[in-house]
């Protein structure tokens, strides 16, 4: 943001309000802000509430794992069949938490586990303590805004086809406000699809309908983005959605889901493709590798608060920065 851009809401602020204005913030509702020297990027994070939960549930001191969840865990969470006395939820509810505020490197594995909460296995308990142990070896991490070149809207969207139970499909998003990232989710589809095109057709829509009503918010604001960039990596869904015709394959996809189409046709959203490999939003849709998840968690903004003490700021979207942090797996 431009300093003369700062002077001007802050007297506009003052024009509508008694004002006082302070030195820059280090807390706030429970957020721990960490500015860098230069002061153009802050990380947020919550390393006093992970220390917190962390005792709570007695894993402050366990060996730490390089993952919140291991790649094929999803298999065993719905194989395993040996239910057990542990409750899972006074858990699940403190790491959702974190993982809606600040940790959006929870988000797949807290999803996962969340839905496991009426049949608690213990692959389920193990689950847990997984990401307690990631947790513990993440605690001062956070998520980091910097001032940037990049402006306006741009959302990844991605799918994972069949992965869910009941042959359900996955869906990820990942949305960045001037190359930040300012919202995500990692959700299952409602609905069974029969093609991995139909399953990321889907997902696009779910991850567009909360990039559009972000905008509104945006618009009240006065920074609205003039037209939202959507990334996808299936060819098969874009065709789709910038397609008038309705084909043998496409002809049973529900109507509401075709609402895409409209938001072509009027401008208010252009897709562009984005090789699988630069997918980010594929770290919502299913548990990765130890060096996918590190490389993809960095291009979220997620990273050790220290760095921006030794003002090694991150790299912008696309561009892999690496991780130093010695972890377990």
């Amino acid at each position: 943001m431009r300093d003369e851009d700062i002077v001007s809401f802050k007297a506009a602020m003052e024009a509508a309000f008694e004002v006082n204005h302070f030195e820059d913030v280090n807390f706030f509702l429970g957020l721990e802000l960490t500015w860098s020297p230069s002061g153009d990027a802050v990380c947020v994070g919550q390393r006093k509430y992970s220390h917190t939960i962390l005792e709570r549930f007695g894993m402050e001191k366990t060996r730490s794992a390089a993952t919140p969840m291991e790649e094929r865990y999803r298999d065993k969470l719905f194989l395993d069949e040996d239910i057990c006395e542990f409750k899972p939820r006074p858990a699940i509810g403190a790491l959702l938490y974190l993982s809606v505020i600040s940790r959006p490197d929870l988000a797949t594995a807290i999803r996962l586990l969340a839905q496991e909460t009426e049949r608690p296995t213990r692959a389920v308990e193990d689950g847990i303590n997984r990401v307690f142990r990631y947790l513990n070896g993440t605690r001062d991490f956070g998520l980091e805004f910097k001032q940037r070149d990049e402006s306006g809207l741009v959302v990844y969207c991605d799918a994972a086809f069949s992965v869910e139970r009941e042959s359900h499909s996955s869906t990820g998003f990942a949305i960045f406000y001037c190359g930040n990232l300012v919202e995500w989710g990692s959700k299952k589809q409602s609905m069974v699809t029969l093609s991995s095109t139909e399953a990321e057709y889907i997902a696009m829509g779910t991850g567009v309908q909360e990039c559009i009503g972000l905008n509104m918010v945006l618009k009240d604001l006065r920074m609205e983005a003039a037209e939202i960039l959507v990334f996808e990596d299936n060819q098969g869904a874009q065709h789709l959605a910038e397609s008038k015709a309705v084909t043998q394959r496409s002809r049973h996809i529900n109507t509401k889901y075709h609402w895409l189409r409209q938001k072509v046709k009027e401008h208010e959203i252009r897709i562009q493709y984005c090789p699988t490999s630069e997918m980010v939003a594929d770290h919502f849709t299913k548990p990765l590798g130890t060096i996918k998840f590190k490389y993809f968690r960095d291009e979220l903004g997620v990273r050790r608060v220290g760095v921006l003490d030794q003002n090694e700021a991150s790299n912008p979207i696309g561009q892999r920065s690496g991780d130093s942090s010695s972890i377990d797996d």
